[in-house]
């Protein structure tokens, strides 16, 4: 069966978890491994990283866009009177 993540055809590896430790912990110790896989794909592949990692990096890319709102939100508000 072929499988598709945002219209690519993927192949998913995973592992089950080990109690205690974070998934960040476990990226931060691949990730150099990780990379060198990337570097050593032909052209027409790539190496993507899902999960918990894409998920936090979503949440703090959303985090960003808040920080920034209320940043502007702040001083704009001290700027009209009421």
């Amino acid at each position: 069966m072929i499988r598709r993540r945002n219209q690519f055809r993927t192949i998913t590896v995973s592992a089950p978890h080990k109690d205690g430790v974070l998934p960040s912990e476990v990226i931060g110790k691949a990730k150099a491994q990780l990379e060198a896989i990337a570097d050593s794909l032909a052209a027409s592949y790539r190496l993507e990283i899902g999960g918990e990692q894409e998920k936090q990096e979503r949440g703090f890319g959303e985090l960003g866009v808040v920080l920034g709102i209320s940043v502007v939100a702040t001083f704009c508000g001290t700027c009209v009177p009421v």
